[in-house]
């Protein structure tokens, strides 16, 4: 597969972080890089948890938590930015309106 043609938008990268497990597509979103290279990671971030934990791991499958971790992603700050867009979006089509009248 392709790298996503459009960056990921924070709305979309905390419903992907919003399940208690990450598949490739889901690091694909996350990352913003193609099959290949988010392969790669998943294999990395499953080596980080089997040597933290001693733990196996569901087939294709790598914890929301270590993925946050690996990519040092900052969950309070998307969602600040995931709610300032919808109010930004608001306040254009109020605008829009405004303006139309």
């Amino acid at each position: 597969m392709k790298k996503p043609k459009e960056k990921p938008t924070a709305k979309e990268i905390l419903k992907v972080l919003d399940s208690m497990w990450v598949d490739v597509k889901g690091l694909m979103v996350i990352g913003y890089k193609c099959d290949t290279r988010a392969r790669e990671d998943m294999k990395k971030i499953t080596e980080i948890v089997k040597e933290k934990y001693n733990k196996t791991l569901p087939r294709n499958l790598v914890p929301t938590k270590e993925v946050i971790n690996f990519y040092n992603i900052d969950v309070s700050y998307l969602q600040k930015m995931a709610n300032k867009k919808s109010v930004s979006t608001a306040l254009e089509k109020t605008d829009t309106q405004i303006n139309n009248s």
